[in-house]
């Protein structure tokens, strides 16, 4: 099946309604993927990780952070072939400090050639400094 717009909105839809399960049903086990710069440990969930299992651990400190779950808006998507660009944008106030958190996330999503596609390698852009210093704040 090819990568239609409306198929990458219905997986983000799962991320803006706080269902990260059903948003993960998309994403291979085996997945391929950066966050931020994983050659520089830049924040606590930059890095390369080789499935998704390691992907989720590492960025599960993030959810903690915060009073409410995150209030997520889709910018933007755009597909080209087996390819789509996503950018996010998210807010939620901070858990000990109240401070609200606003990051935009761009994501670069490859998807394989199955009947029903899913994400095979992706690389997640965000605001690393921002992030970092809005978990020192706010971590358990």
């Amino acid at each position: 099946m090819p990568i239609t717009r409306e198929y990458v909105h219905e997986i983000f839809e799962h991320a803006k309604n706080n269902e990260q399960a059903e948003m993960f049903r998309y994403v291979r086990d085996d997945v391929r993927s950066m966050a931020v710069n994983p050659e520089i440990k830049s924040s606590f969930a930059s890095g390369g990780y080789t499935n998704k299992l390691d992907y989720q651990k590492a960025l599960s400190p993030f959810g903690s952070m915060f009073t409410s779950p995150l209030d997520i808006s889709i910018n933007r998507i755009l597909v080209d072939g087996n390819t789509a660009v996503v950018e996010l944008r998210s807010e939620a106030p901070g858990k000990r400090t109240e401070e609200r958190y606003v990051n935009y996330v761009c994501m670069i999503l490859e998807f394989d050639d199955h009947e029903e596609p899913k994400v095979k390698k992706f690389h997640e852009y965000l605001d690393s400094a921002h992030s970092q210093a809005f978990y020192e704040k706010n971590k358990d």
